[in-house]
């Protein structure tokens, strides 16, 4: 069996597929350096491979002891990962016997350290499909975020979960208000130095070259909250979403409206709805 660092190959890549699938682990792992993950990965990995070969033994001594007793283990066993999967309802003998046909068989073509190879990765890749239906991957995120969250993050976070207006402001002076979509920062897999970040506007303008003021010239909310208007475009509320590079972002703060209101009594007054220029395009 071929290794990495001396340790196993399959039991290695289990381990890293678990962390990258299962919903606890996931916001955590693609945050962790190379090396960190190689060393998360293959604890994953070990620790599985070593629960797997206890509980045959302990299967070995119970069916040795009372076979019905290790039948009905198995059975409550598969009850819980046939509700994880979501699968309809099978016959519990029928699988168990066929997946001991499957082993023996297996068994019999590769050695037995090998053997536990493989299961240790198939259990691995296998287990986050059940796991996920009882963990809820948006509160590991916030757990990660407070944790190990950039102040950037932590501040999508609050506004995120106050359900308060961000206000973005860019490298060229463009501003951006909105409502966070996602707080964690999106990376792309080919590039992972950059990050992005994903807002649903409700204003947009600019600050101003002097004395940096902001002025909104945009209001997108009557075109975003009248979904009549929007079936008639064949738009929907996902085809305003902003994608933002964080590289071209000088800064982030909730913003009131009632505040900046109090400062721009006639701000209402200057702004004007996307749909407003469409029209005029049109005329």
């Amino acid at each position: 069996m071929q290794t990495v660092f001396g340790i196993p190959l399959l039991p290695l890549l289990g381990g890293f597929l678990f962390l990258s699938r299962f919903n606890i682990t996931f916001p955590k792992a693609i945050r962790y350096d190379g090396y960190k993950l190689l060393f998360y990965s293959a604890s994953v990995g070990i620790g599985a491979e070593l629960i797997l070969k206890i509980t045959k033994i302990f299967f070995i001594l119970i069916n040795t002891i009372s076979p019905k007793i290790s039948t009905a283990i198995s059975a409550v066993f598969l009850r819980i990962t046939e509700s994880g999967l979501g699968l309809i309802h099978i016959d519990h003998q029928v699988f168990l016997n066929r997946v001991r046909e499957a082993i023996n068989n297996l068994n019999q073509i590769i050695n037995t350290r090998d053997a536990d190879d493989l299961y240790t990765f198939i259990i691995l890749f296998l287990l986050p499909w059940i796991l996920n239906r009882f963990f809820n991957l948006a509160d590991s995120v916030e757990d990660t975020i407070i944790n190990l969250g950039s102040e950037l993050e932590k501040t999508l976070l609050d506004a995120q979960l106050s359900k308060q207006l961000i206000c973005v402001t860019l490298k060229n002076r463009k501003v951006y208000i909105g409502y966070v979509l996602e707080p964690t920062l999106q990376t792309s897999r080919l590039n992972t130095t950059n990050s992005y970040l994903v807002i649903l506007p409700a204003f947009s303008g600019y600050r101003g070259n002097e004395n940096l003021k902001i002025t909104i010239t945009e209001n997108y909310l009557p075109i975003i909250n009248d979904l009549n208007y929007l079936k008639e475009l064949n738009l929907s509320e996902e085809d305003f979403y902003i994608t933002l590079s964080e590289s071209e972002v000088i800064s982030v703060n909730k913003f009131d409206e009632r505040i900046y209101e109090a400062f721009n009594p006639s701000y209402r007054e200057d702004i004007s709805a996307p749909e407003d220029n469409y029209l005029s395009d049109s005329d």
